[in-house]
């Protein structure tokens, strides 16, 4: 057997991919409150745009949604206090979707001029061209709103979904539910969070000594 053969048979270790550090509670909000006013800085500004980004915004992070998850909610979907995402693997979850967040969708859907409020199969986040947004555009955007807030390198859409956890586990410490809100297959996914928490626990304790 040549010796590039037997590399194909040595299994290499896996590494999970580092988790963005989660933002603590002050800085979530004050994020939520400060996204509106980033589309006030670009030339071809739409008011009802800053008001969707922070309404997508409000539902990652409430709801703990991949933003894939996100952009792919519907109008027909907001009849109900829960939404059901398909996930990875087209894995089906259900999470809460919350009435102030609920409330906001609603609004953005009758302030966009795109949206067909009769079709509810449309979807409630678009574009300027009336498309389903661009997760690329709103990825943008919260990179703007991390280097005006001074926020860390990790700081992407994907870290609202960790906070999500991470205050969750904070609060409630039932991890088992907050892997099926998540929508991990593996137990030990979600338990990376713990890791986390414990982490943050220890440096707000450090700073006491």
């Amino acid at each position: 057997m040549e010796k590039n053969e037997v590399a194909f048979l040595i299994k290499t270790p896996k590494f999970n991919k580092p988790l963005p550090r989660a933002l603590d509670i002050t800085s979530t909000f004050k994020a939520i409150e400060e996204i509106c006013s980033i589309e006030l800085t670009k030339k071809n500004q739409e008011s009802w745009a800053g008001f969707r980004d922070k309404v997508l915004l409000k539902l990652i992070y409430s709801s703990g949604l991949r933003i894939s998850e996100a952009l792919n909610v519907t109008i027909g979907e907001l009849d109900n206090k829960f939404l059901r995402i398909k996930g990875k693997g087209n894995k089906e979850r259900i999470v809460p979707l919350l009435d102030e967040v609920r409330e906001d969708m609603l609004s953005l859907i009758e302030l966009c001029p795109y949206t067909n409020k009769q079709h509810s199969e449309g979807f409630v986040f678009l574009g300027k061209q009336g498309k389903k947004l661009d997760p690329a555009v709103f990825q943008k955007v919260v990179r703007i709103l991390k280097n005006s807030l001074g926020f860390e390198e990790g700081t992407t859409p994907h870290a609202f979904r960790h906070s999500f956890a991470t205050h969750l586990l904070s609060n409630s410490g039932d991890i088992l539910s907050i892997q099926e809100l998540l929508g991990h297959s593996n137990i030990s996914t979600t338990q990376r969070y713990t890791k986390i928490d414990k982490k943050r626990i220890l440096e707000s304790f450090s700073e006491f000594q």
